[in-house]
């Protein structure tokens, strides 16, 4: 199974070719590719961390609410949700979901 080369996340992930992947077949080759992913996230992590940490996240994260609390619209006052976020990285959108009076829980597979 060929992986794409560390370091290429977003944009470049883009560019490269879909003969660049393949699927993995066998239990072994998918925990090898999720080590060798988490190994390049970690690679990353730190430095996506610092420099996104004070990014203002309040547009998306009302988007993802919206229909949530149209929902309950009729409820006063407004409800919290438990929140769980896959991948959430250094914690950034948790800290603004807990500021927002939600109980998120947040799982990453790589230290921040």
């Amino acid at each position: 199974m060929r992986r794409p080369p560390a370091g290429h996340a977003g944009a470049s992930m883009a560019r490269m070719a879909a003969s660049d992947f393949s699927i993995a077949q066998t239990t072994e080759e998918v925990a090898a590719a999720a080590e060798a992913t988490l190994a390049d996230y970690a690679a990353v992590a730190e430095g996506y961390a610092a420099g996104n940490m004070n990014h203002d996240v309040s547009q998306n994260l009302q988007a993802m609410l919206a229909p949530l609390l149209r929902a309950h619209a009729d409820r006063a006052p407004p409800p919290s949700f438990d929140v769980l976020d896959v991948c959430c990285g250094s914690g950034r959108d948790l800290l603004a979901l807990q500021g927002l009076g939600h109980a998120p829980v947040g799982l990453d597979g790589v230290r921040a």
